[in-house]
């Protein structure tokens, strides 16, 4: 809170310099749950909705009338804000309208399977945009594996434009993380967990410049526990560095580089259908996709 001067240049120019120094401290200027959606939309050209136009001129004319009236008393000073009331009023109005759209989901899965009860549910067909009353849902797959995910979830977030992306799918939980088979959790940072060398059969060191990856949209009110997940080529290898992480998954660090990548909010939701390491046999995929998409269709 400044005298004065209005909070819009200052956070305007945060959002410049931290584009040019620091992509955490920016991701979080833009997530920001008051003001972010703004200043995504100012950066991308998007507009301005006709309510918010109003509400922040007749804010920017309140506080600069009242410093006119009881903050300055020299009459250029006086003059100099009116200036700066005016200049910034013309600026406003100068943006083009932003009509107000449904929010728009990308929902992105490896296999049909994973996705089965969502897509009857809302009687959908992959690819498509379907309406409903909370927005629009668009419902994709990938395949299997890193570099098939990484791929796809770049070319739909391009073809698709969406608000957000929710990553959905079925993951196998390392014996100490105390998950059990059917539990729902979302994922708060992913790394590659079979990235490096095999020194011997049987001891494995994780490449040193392999990167953790955040995810800093998730939201104090979004229902689910929050875990650790190590993406890998090749499900239960016995040897790979999983320390610190609960879940296994293959696709999960896709989603993270692409959403990052393109600035899109993304979220990664696993239901565990298995313990690392367990027999085929053992896995019981059918209640892991019950329990994920009971939750997709409770927030979707």
């Amino acid at each position: 809170a400044l005298p004065l001067l209005p909070t819009t240049p200052f956070l305007l120019l945060a959002a410049w310099c931290f584009a040019h120094s620091s992509d955490r401290r920016l991701q979080w200027l833009l997530n920001n749950r008051l003001f972010g959606k703004y200043i995504r939309d100012y950066r991308a050209g998007n507009g301005i909705p006709r309510r918010v136009k109003w509400y922040a001129l007749s804010l920017l004319w309140i506080t600069i009338g009242l410093s006119a009236a009881f903050a300055a008393e020299n009459p250029w000073v006086r003059l100099g804000l009116g200036a700066i009331a005016v200049g910034v009023t013309i600026h406003v109005l100068s943006f083009k309208r932003k009509t107000v759209k449904k929010e728009r989901t990308l929902v992105v899965a490896a296999e049909t399977v994973e996705l089965a009860p969502l897509l009857e549910a809302l009687e959908a067909e992959p690819g498509r945009v379907i309406t409903t009353p909370r927005g629009e849902i668009v419902i994709c797959f990938t395949g299997v594996g890193l570099v098939a995910a990484t791929l796809a979830v770049t070319e739909f977030i391009k073809k698709h434009t969406p608000d957000r992306v929710i990553q959905a799918g079925i993951a196998g939980a390392y014996a100490d993380s105390g998950l059990a088979v059917g539990e729902v959790v979302t994922v708060a940072e992913e790394r590659l967990g079979d990235l490096g060398v095999f020194h011997t059969p049987t001891t494995f060191v994780p490449w040193k410049g392999s990167e953790t990856l955040t995810c800093p949209y998730i939201s104090a009110a979004w229902p689910l526990p929050r875990v650790a997940g190590n993406s890998v080529q090749a499900a239960g290898a016995p040897c790979v560095s999983h320390e610190g992480c609960a879940i296994e998954t293959m696709e999960g660090y896709a989603l993270f580089a692409a959403g990052r990548a393109a600035g899109v909010p993304f979220t990664q939701v696993r239901a565990v259908s298995n313990a690392v390491g367990a027999p085929r046999a053992e896995w019981n995929i059918g209640l892991a996709v019950e329990k994920l998409n009971d939750f997709l269709i409770s927030i979707l």
